[in-house]
């Protein structure tokens, strides 16, 4: 597919996409007050449930269990209050799912939420419930009403909790403080991680592999902070916590497929992969423009289709990992290893929710979250240890580089890197080449010793780097010749006037101060290329070359 073909296109939108939602979290974390548990908390009992449905019928229920609910149905259970302890203030906490939320004591309205927002056509979402106790109501009942205005179902009443408070905004954790710090912290490190990966320029599938595993993590963890409720910690009750929600999740399979893409190597599963992304993008953004543009159109209404999407993902890798081999690549083996690991999280949970629903046992830990975790950290390791490897061969591999396109005696580079540096100009659309050829080097070398002729081709290419600059390649293109290239769009002539200007004045010192037994000199020579048009950068070093010799003539001349 062509989208996958130029995989390099979407590293922007992978920056938008993460780096939007790592600011909208840490905005309004920065705005938020994190409420805290007091140890002494106090328990309020939960009376009864009446369910009127939509005919007129009603259901009595004594616990948080109730019958599936239909559309219309109004759930109202009463809450029976504590003495009041005296001892500050406090508020009730609770959830709800969807549905159009108020909390009254008599006739005293203490919470309600979601019916502006079903009016305007937005999904209500997760309702967060914090309604202050006032004096009056201690000892007494409290009335939570939920409206079924949506086609989903409600078959609990959430837990009811009442804690200290000393403030309105305060969002209550669940107990859910390590879940939410594990969240931020990845997102945050997702954040950080995306800049210095967009400007990487040394290894493509390192980038590529960099950018889609923090397109996972971010929309995984936007998925599992809104399915855990945290995002009440810092946004309150908003269409915002629900889309968030629902756009993690949506994401989460193409997120995934395209990680897979970048990390498995076999063109099968690539051809595979690249038909299922193409489909769910597409699933992804008509689910959003229904969203976005219809008023009875939410996100939870393609929730079977994203959960199929989940599922036929899910068995793609497992019948891949099946009948394929493990792989030669470290980063592929320790991928399959965290599927593996978060596979039998999912496994155990699936278990013991089964136990739970059949009454064998009473409580179950949601494992989910922890595998989810243990699967991005097995992630992030691996590939903080595939870069760090990386690194180190780059540094060997560059160092030997180094060492073939290195003058060994001079410093500069050999002749080798000159004609790769040649090579290179003819992409280059204003520069000049240099030609400097060094005088009396075989006087230097047939009457006072080779070593005096080296120690003059030192000299010549410290001056000309002195001279001319780092910004200049520099190279010893033979025995006693040196080429330099400059690339500059302005007036490049001037410049290379006033630089070979300051080699000459170089030269001169060293004469001045007799530092060898014989004159120090150069001939120099250059070509530009905006000054011979149509000429290959082989020919302008021919004709720089040629205008060296008549420089020289010039030098024996005047002697």
């Amino acid at each position: 597919m062509i989208f996958i073909r130029k995989l390099k296109n979407i590293n922007y939108i992978v920056l938008g996409i993460v780096l939007g939602t790592v600011v909208l979290l840490c905005l309004t974390l920065v705005s938020s007050k994190i409420f805290n548990k007091s140890e002494n908390g106090l328990t309020a009992e939960l009376m009864h449930i009446v369910v009127t449905h939509d005919d007129g019928t009603t259901d009595y229920y004594d616990s948080n269990m109730i019958g599936k609910t239909r559309k219309n149905d109004i759930i109202l259970a009463s809450v029976q209050l504590p003495a009041n302890p005296h001892d500050g203030n406090y508020s009730l906490f609770s959830s709800a799912y969807n549905n159009v939320v108020t909390v009254r004591f008599q006739e005293q309205i203490l919470f309600s939420y979601g019916e502006e927002a079903y009016k305007n056509g937005n999904q209500i979402g997760n309702v967060f419930i914090c309604a202050d106790i006032p004096d009056e109501a201690w000892g007494d009942i409290i009335e939570i009403e939920l409206k079924n205005v949506d086609y989903s179902t409600v078959e609990s009443i959430m837990p009811i909790e009442i804690y200290r408070s000393s403030e309105r905004n305060m969002y209550l954790l669940n107990g859910t403080k390590v879940i939410y710090y594990m969240s931020i912290m990845f997102l945050v490190a997702c954040g950080i991680a995306l800049i210095p990966l967009m400007f990487w320029k040394h290894n493509d599938l390192l980038r590529n592999r960099g950018l889609v595993l923090i397109l996972f993590i971010a929309s995984t963890m936007m998925w599992s902070m809104g399915y855990q409720r945290l995002f009440f910690i810092t946004e309150g009750n908003s269409p915002l916590i629900c889309n968030l929600e629902y756009v993690g999740i949506s994401m989460s399979s193409p997120s995934f497929c395209l990680f897979m893409f970048e990390t498995e190597t076999g063109k099968r599963i690539k051809k595979i992969l690249s038909i299922e992304l193409n489909f769910f993008l597409i699933l992804f953004v008509a689910c959003a423009l229904l969203n976005s543009f219809t008023v009875n159109f939410h996100y939870c209404r393609t929730l079977p289709l994203i959960h199929i999407s989940i599922i036929i993902v899910l068995l793609t890798v497992v019948i891949y990992f099946i009948i394929e081999s493990s792989p030669k690549d470290q980063y592929a083996k320790s991928f399959r290893t965290g599927t593996i690991v978060f596979t039998m999280f999912v496994l155990v949970d699936m278990v013991a929710y089964y136990l739970k629903t059949n009454g064998i046992i009473s409580e179950s830990i949601a494992l989910i979250p922890f595998g989810l975790f243990a699967y991005l950290l097995i992630l992030s390791v691996s590939y903080i240890n595939y870069i760090v490897e990386f690194m180190i061969s780059f540094k060997d591999k560059e160092r030997l580089q180094k060492l073939a396109y290195t003058d060994g005696m001079t410093g500069v580079s050999n002749r080798r890197a000159c004609l790769d540096q040649i090579e290179k100009l003819n992409t280059v659309s204003s520069y000049g080449i240099v030609f400097v050829d060094v005088n009396n080097l075989k006087l230097a070398n047939d009457k006072y010793s080779h070593d005096e002729g080296d120690k003059l081709i030192c000299l010549m290419a410290e001056s000309l780097s002195s001279s001319f600059g780092n910004k200049c390649f520099i190279g010893r293109y033979g025995g006693d010749e040196f080429i330099i290239c400059l690339e500059s769009a302005k007036d490049i002539r001037n410049e290379i006037d006033k630089k070979i200007n300051s080699f000459q004045n170089i030269l001169r010192e060293v004469n001045d101060k007799h530092i060898f037994p014989f004159e120090v000199s150069a001939a120099c020579g250059y070509a530009l290329s905006n000054e011979n048009p149509g000429k290959n950068a082989d020919e302008i070093l021919g004709i720089a070359d040629y205008n060296m010799y008549e420089n020289k003539k010039k030098m024996k001349e005047k002697k």
